[in-house]
């Protein structure tokens, strides 16, 4: 059965925090995950004693799914290993005056040294190249920063969305700040046709076909899942795509564990729909 690595780590290095992380074993692939944890963490400063270090929780990755609440790190579980890990920031560091941007590998649940931003308007508050800051006062208006669809570290994957930490409205591929307003943002990327983050230090695992079982699909059940696909239209999806063209494929060698991944990819895609909706909804409403 597949892993979860809990811990604590510090942004952006990914040092862990306090105790050393953890590991949860027997962990049902597909099955709903739900963690907690502290706003604030504190731990001895040896050198002053009096003056604890003092840690502020940031987000949450679970499973692959990024979220902001302290209380509930949700996320469903693969069927490789993953990690449940808050993210903390050290307090009294500061950054300063700008907008800071990171780029954030999902599977490999760390920060990359490559700048996410392609380009900004106006152009003037983006020094280019590798600058990952933006200025809040070169230029006039609001910031308008977008993203690359994909950066050199990060391999096999594109932009999934930007990731406020405080101002800053996210819109598809772009991140919009206004005038004078400093503020920092994450910018995720991840395998979109892939699933989940692999554990820390780990190699990425290579799935090589295992002998049929009675659950794996035969040419019958292929047929029905091309006609259920073709159904909901989601053709152009890369997850459909890629089952879609292994489907047809008669020699290909599709399993249950391949069923499974795709299981938790179009769940994975369902939760955010829905959550789209929930948005679209409360702005209709007026909330």
């Amino acid at each position: 059965m597949p892993t979860i690595t809990r811990s604590n780590r510090e942004f952006p290095g990914g040092a862990v925090i306090g105790a050393s992380s953890s590991s949860i074993t027997g962990v049902t692939a597909g099955s709903p995950q739900d963690f907690s944890t502290d706003m604030d963490y504190f731990l001895p400063d040896p050198a002053h004693p009096d003056t604890p270090f003092h840690y502020r929780f940031l987000f949450w990755n679970v499973c692959g799914t990024i979220g902001s609440n302290a209380a509930h790190g949700t996320g469903t579980m693969p069927a490789g290993n993953t990690v449940a890990t808050a993210w903390y920031v050290r307090v009294g560091g500061g950054n300063g005056e700008g907008i800071t941007t990171w780029a954030f590998w999902v599977e490999h649940d760390s920060v990359v040294s490559d700048t996410p931003i392609a380009s900004v308007n106006p152009a003037a508050a983006w020094a280019g190249g590798n600058a990952t800051t933006v200025s809040v006062s070169a230029g006039s208006g609001p910031r308008i920063i977008t993203a690359r669809n994909t950066v050199p570290s990060i391999t096999n994957a594109s932009f999934l969305n930007w990731f406020p930490f405080g101002a800053g409205t996210p819109a598809g591929t772009t991140l919009t700040v206004d005038h004078g307003v400093s503020t920092s943002a994450l910018a995720l990327y991840k395998h979109q046709d892939l699933g989940s983050p692999r554990k820390p230090g780990g190699n990425d695992p290579t799935t090589k076909p295992g002998p049929i079982s009675r659950f794996d699909p035969s040419p019958m059940d292929r047929t029905r899942l091309l006609e259920m696909l073709a159904a909901v239209k989601k053709e152009t999806h890369p997850v459909s795509d890629r089952f879609t063209a292994t489907l047809k494929n008669e020699k290909a060698n599709v399993s249950a564990d391949d069923l499974r991944g795709l299981q938790v990819e179009l769940k994975a895609n369902l939760n955010r729909m829905q959550s789209a909706i929930e948005f679209i909804n409360a702005k209709l409403e007026g909330k």
